[in-house]
């Protein structure tokens, strides 16, 4: 036959199995030299027993799997020796495949399993959509575009399945006992749509058993332990058209915009168990949004108490272990004579059972608000007046007026008994500098603190500050040295709050770190849930898989398929769990308003990277596994 004519041209073709579980070199022969050719417009049947090697050559022919030895064209093209790449592209622009099963998947519609060889094709899609639109409606099936494969008849199944066949305008029809599963009738509708696709000069290829579609082929074939035994032409008055069929003119390059599609509907197809895998990554999200931002709210908490803490005083207090038991008033004095010492005050320090709590009560003289930047929220300061006289006057921290509904706007007197002796309130000043919590304190001058409260109490406590603060810590070093050449051997304690404020900003950048990176951890615990899932998915779907390779799907497609999805479930689990994060949020800060909240944008941002890259990562190994599948293996599981 001219080569011009030939469709196929089956060379000298073999097949050996190797034994299961057989050590030694005893081979299966499937196939065994086999030689024939299929021209244009040529119908064709290959018959045979179970066993003789009818699918094997099926497979061979359409490229689903690789011979021993010889060679399979098509359409001049040498499908047996290509690359899977190069064996998927032959498939997918000439070759349709009809199966006795349909191979429909079982999520898709009617129309998008007829779409499937398109996706995988140079072609035009909405060009491939109307013509698939189009068969529907010739093959009367219009009322059907949207039916999932389980609402369709066996007819109805198996005419769709000769409608993908036809979708890429294939040169090659290969059916695989396409009338097996049909009773008469639906057989004749199939034959005749065959017959007709032959006289359009389409080659068809039929596997079947039953001799009265063998009567219908204008040649048959017939295999037994894979070796051709008879090959005889059954309507030799039978001239079918020796032309090329004409290929589709809606060819172009163009990126696949369905596989993103796919892919969702393939996620949407289990939604429990899609829904399973997403679990780790919606908990892993919340917990990085919002431990971060609990972590960023408490860090906003302590560099704003920073803020007020003086970074230009010094304290010198006396030692809690057996050294400088107190100071002299004196002290306090003296220090204003070193160099860069701006202003001191002595403070008296005890702990009062005031209203039913514990209160802290402070005697200071009248520069210690300034030393602390302690200001004035309402009222009226203490004045020279007060501490000459130890006025019975005090002063109360915010948090302590708020506590015990002290307002002075009122205009009325509000007392407070201190030991045995009451005192006025005269006003309310900012809560003192502490950086966890809220202090409640109670100031008085230092002479009536002496005089009505505590009596010679010592003084354990004297509080500086500088005037350039570039000069602390040499100042510091001046008032140690005071004390050490005044208290020979005695020990005590001199510091600024410097340090402080380095020890916290420092403890705060290892908690912000510690929690994050707890919470990645998390999330790389949940990313390996969705490759446990999506090795389970590649093993359910290994037939899905061995459908899109027979329609033109190459390894590459299939990765990228399974790479989507569980980049596609990491993703979602990440929104879902930022969507949680913000409600979550919102119900935190109604119900808990006294711990400070920020939303952590970069934290949001980092996780979903991270979250995407993890579907990347962990989805590898599964979407390998289902691009390295033999479709030949797979397709009739």
């Amino acid at each position: 036959m001219d080569n011009r004519h030939v469709s196929v041209k089956v060379s000298r073709l073999s097949k050996h199995f190797q034994k299961p579980g057989d050590i030694k070199s005893s081979k299966i022969i499937a196939l065994n030299n086999v030689s024939f050719e299929v021209g244009f417009g040529e119908m064709i049947a290959i018959t045979g027993c179970s066993g003789s090697g009818k699918s094997t050559l099926m497979n061979l022919i359409s490229g689903l799997d690789t011979p021993t030895s010889g060679s399979v064209c098509i359409c001049g093209e040498d499908i047996s020796s290509a690359n899977p790449k190069a064996r998927a592209r032959i498939r997918n622009a000439n070759i349709g495949m009809i199966f006795q099963s349909y191979n429909l998947i079982s999520y898709l519609t009617a129309l998008e399993n007829t779409m499937l060889p398109s996706h995988y094709s140079s072609l035009d899609v909405d060009a491939c959509k109307r013509k698939a639109k189009a068969l529907f409606n010739a093959f009367g099936l219009s009322h059907i575009l949207h039916h999932k494969p389980d609402e369709l008849s066996g007819g109805q199944q198996q005419r769709v399945c000769i409608i993908r066949a036809l979708i890429n305008s294939p040169k090659l029809i290969i059916a695989d006992e396409p009338t097996g599963a049909l009773d008469n009738k639906n057989r004749d509708e199939v034959m005749s749509v065959l017959s007709k696709l032959s006289d359009e000069g389409h080659a068809v290829i039929i596997v079947t058993h039953d001799n009265e579609v063998k009567a219908l082929c204008d040649r048959s074939v017939e295999l037994q332990d894979g070796i051709i035994v008879k090959s005889e032409i059954n309507n030799p008055n039978n001239h079918r058209k020796k032309a090329h069929v004409t290929t589709s003119d809606l060819r172009k390059r163009e990126v696949n915009k369905v596989a993103f599609q796919m892919a969702f509907r393939a996620v949407l197809a289990k939604k429990t168990q899609s829904f399973l895998s997403m679990l780790g990554i919606i908990f892993a999200i919340i917990s990085i949004i919002l431990t971060v931002s609990v972590g960023e709210g408490a860090k906003n908490d302590i560099l704003k108490n920073i803020g007020k803490i003086s970074e230009d005083t010094i304290k010198v207090s006396t030692s809690l272990d057996g050294g400088l038991k107190s100071f002299d008033v004196t002290d306090a004095h003296e220090l204003l004579s070193i160099d860069n010492i701006h202003q001191s005050s002595p403070v008296l320090k005890m702990s009062q059972n005031i209203l039913g709590k514990n209160v802290d009560v402070y005697g200071v003289n009248e520069q210690y608000f300034n030393i602390t930047k302690t200001k004035l929220v309402s009222g009226r300061k203490i004045s020279d007046l007060h501490y000459s006289e130890s006025s019975q006057v005090i002063l109360v921290s915010q948090s302590f007026a708020q506590a015990n509904d002290i307002n002075l706007l009122n205009h009325t007197h509000n007392y407070l008994k201190i030991g045995k002796s009451v005192f006025e309130i005269i006003g309310i000043v900012e809560n003192t500098n502490t950086m966890f919590y809220q202090q409640k304190v109670i100031y008085l001058p230092y002479k009536s603190m002496k005089k009505f409260v505590m009596g010679e109490a010592p003084l354990n406590e004297i509080i500086v500050n500088v005037k350039v603060k570039d000069l602390l810590e040499d100042s510091q070093l001046k008032v140690q040295h005071y004390f050490e050449q005044k208290y020979l051997g005695k020990d005590f304690i001199v510091d600024s709050d410097i340090e402080m404020v380095r020890m916290s900003l420092e403890t705060a950048t290892r908690l912000t770190v510690l929690i994050i990176s707890i919470a990645f951890i998390t999330l790389t615990v949940s990313g390996v849930g969705i490759m446990n899932v999506m090795l389970s998915s590649v093993n359910e779907r290994r037939p899905e898989i061995g459908i899109r390779l027979s329609v033109g799907a190459c390894p590459s497609d299939i990765m990228s398929q399974f790479l989507l999805e569980s980049i596609l479930l990491s993703s979602i689990g990440a929104l879902v769990g930022i969507v949680s994060s913000y409600f979550l949020f919102m119900l935190i800060t109604l119900f808990i308003s006294q711990y400070s909240i920020v939303i952590s944008y970069y934290s949001i941002i980092i996780s979903s990277i991270f979250s995407i890259l993890l579907g990347l990562v962990f989805g590898y190994l599964p979407a390998r596994k289902a691009s390295l599948l033999n479709p030949s293996e797979v397709l009739y599981l």
